[in-house]
């Protein structure tokens, strides 16, 4: 059964507010996010300066978590988001979880609203607001499946590339990056993809669980003040929120896919050189996610 709850803090009320009833996913969630919120309070930040978007699998309870938190704040003033969360039964999901984010686009769309009005609402009426943003529908998932699969034939890599790097030695750079991740033997990497266009979503996602072998992997992001996506290889650190807004927060299990570290992107190139022709053009997204995936080490 598909769920929408929530939780957080609102204008209107001193007290916490959450949905009477939540599934194990939804309260694992829950519980992610306090301890998230504590890393972001810890970096010197008071609370989320932009809506935050989350797709999760939970693997205790067998369910995605999709998530959107808004910047908010109680009574008094105290700053937590208020964050809408669907889950859903994984059994139920017929799709590849590189498209959910995607899928989920309407139902973030309402949450965001939603969250900017919320300086206006009470507490009866907000309850009554989330219970009419309908949960991400079977529906919504095959539609985003149908078109990402549209996309990675129709959008050529030459036009994903000249949009996120400004070099050959940085896509290099950023395939490889890619590539030794998903084979590391270093727990808990997050990968760090730039965002400059709603199909890079998609295409970053793709990419990386292609190299997972198509384990679905927990997936965080935010458009404001810059576009970029987080995407853990394991399970979803609390430290994400976090390094979503805080540059000078992060640690060793943070790679980021740009560098602008010249002995790095020189090593990718030399390494990339020696691969007989792998700039193509012409070529559709869907054959650089498969050459990305089996690129050699």
């Amino acid at each position: 059964m598909r769920e929408v709850s929530f939780f957080g803090k609102v204008p209107s009320e001193g007290d916490f507010l959450r949905a009477p009833s939540k599934s194990a996913a939804a309260i694992a969630f829950e519980n992610w996010t306090h301890e998230a919120y504590g890393s972001l309070r810890g970096a010197g930040l008071a609370g989320v300066p932009a809506p935050v978007y989350c797709v999760v699998p939970d693997q205790a309870s067998g369910c995605f978590v999709y998530a959107a938190m808004v910047p908010s704040v109680d009574s008094v003033g105290r700053a937590f988001p208020f964050v809408v969360t669907c889950t859903v039964p994984a059994a139920e999901v017929a799709v590849r979880a590189s498209v959910l984010p995607i899928a989920c686009d309407r139902f973030f769309n309402d949450v965001a609203t939603l969250g900017e009005q919320l300086d206006g609402l009470d507490r009866d009426s907000i309850i009554r607001r989330v219970a009419s943003i309908a949960p991400v529908s079977a529906s919504e998932e095959q539609y985003a499946d149908t078109v990402c699969d549209r996309t990675s034939s129709s959008v050529f890599t030459a036009e994903f590339e000249t949009t996120n790097f400004h070099s050959a030695a940085e896509r290099y750079y950023a395939y490889r990056t890619l590539r030794l991740a998903g084979v590391s033997k270093q727990g808990g990497i997050t990968l760090d993809c730039p965002l400059n266009r709603d199909v890079d979503l998609f295409v970053w996602a793709e990419i990386i669980h292609a190299v997972r072998l198509w384990r679905a992997a927990p997936m965080v992001w935010t458009i404001d003040p810059e576009p970029r996506l987080l995407v853990s290889l394991g399970a979803q650190p609390t430290s994400a929120v976090r390094q979503l807004f805080r540059a000078d927060a992060r640690d060793a299990s943070y790679w980021n896919l740009k560098t602008d570290n010249a002995t790095a992107l020189e090593e990718a190139s030399n390494v990339m050189a020696r691969l007989a022709a792998w700039d193509r053009v012409g070529e559709p997204i869907s054959m650089l996610i498969e050459r990305v995936a089996s690129l050699p080490l």
